[in-house]
């Protein structure tokens, strides 16, 4: 399934012409996995969308909670027998903002690795960085970028193309920001390590939860800057809706430490605790 409904007049519609295109104009987007029927942390990604579209100059509250409601609704259908990775979405349009709900089938998005190679981009080329979607192309064509050009000597030991599965994204002086498709987590002993509040990415409901994992578990945290040439020092999660918490194994072709399985469970076991029926 891979399918666009635009939201017109209180109901949705299939989209056609140039808003049913890969090219259309995203301002803000929000997706999260519906997974046998359930979704984590539903509510937090709203009140982010929300936030988005409020920013970017949509300013009809009401409308928003209806159209909500509504994709609620479309994808408790949706989801049976299917597990899924909707997006929301406010589009630039002719005449205005419009709004879209964009069901894709966790299936046809492919099988993810259990860990994940990154490679760094050391320049910041968003724009209007706290807010996900104005930056999603970009982020794309990044990660194919990168793929086409690594040369890391990974596990066969020979230099060669490298699947790289995320960017990411730091100053001009390598400290690190956000990844493309991920936030970026770090243990430094048992401190959970995040990348500083204060920096500009957007905020990530799956960073929160874990955050919020580590007070009840009692696991210090802390807001730190790191470079990320020594990131690769660390054991790395990177976390996001889709995927929830993959470790990272390679850093710019430099592997990471061995993962602490036992504690990577307890936190995915305390985000897994969290999912309800999308339609509850």
């Amino acid at each position: 399934m891979h399918d666009l409904q635009l939201w017109t007049d209180g109901r949705f519609s299939p989209a056609t012409g140039d808003l049913a295109g890969n090219e259309r104009a995203l301002l803000v987007a929000d997706s999260f996995r519906v997974s046998n029927g359930t979704v984590i942390a539903h509510e937090l990604h709203r009140d982010r969308f929300v936030m988005g579209c409020i920013l970017m100059g949509y300013s009809n509250p009401a409308e928003l909670a209806n159209f909500w409601r509504e994709a609620t609704l479309y994808l408790a259908d949706a989801s049976r027998g299917d597990d899924l990775f909707p997006r929301v979405e406010l589009l630039a349009a002719e005449g205005g903002h419009r709004l879209a709900l964009l069901t894709r089938s966790i299936q046809r998005l492919g099988e993810a690795p259990e860990s994940i190679i990154l490679s760094s981009s050391y320049s910041d080329p968003r724009r209007l960085p706290t807010i996900k979607g104005p930056n999603i192309a970009l982020f794309s064509r990044l990660n194919a970028r990168a793929s086409e050009t690594a040369q890391y000597p990974i596990a066969t030991g020979d230099p060669g193309p490298t699947p790289v599965h995320d960017t990411i994204i730091c100053t001009s002086d390598g400290t690190v920001i956000e990844g493309t498709t991920t936030s970026l987590l770090w243990w430094n002993n048992n401190t959970l390590h995040r990348v500083p509040t204060a920096r500009p990415r957007v905020s990530s409901v799956t960073e929160r939860i874990l955050i919020e994992a580590a007070g009840s578990l009692e696991i210090p945290v802390a807001e730190t800057d790191a470079k990320a040439h020594t990131l690769a020092n660390h054991e790395v999660w990177a976390v996001n809706a889709l995927h929830g918490i993959r470790p990272v194994a390679h850093i710019d072709g430099v592997p990471t430490p061995q993962v602490d399985a036992d504690r990577l469970a307890r936190f995915a076991e305390a985000r897994a605790s969290l999912a309800t029926g999308i339609g509850d």
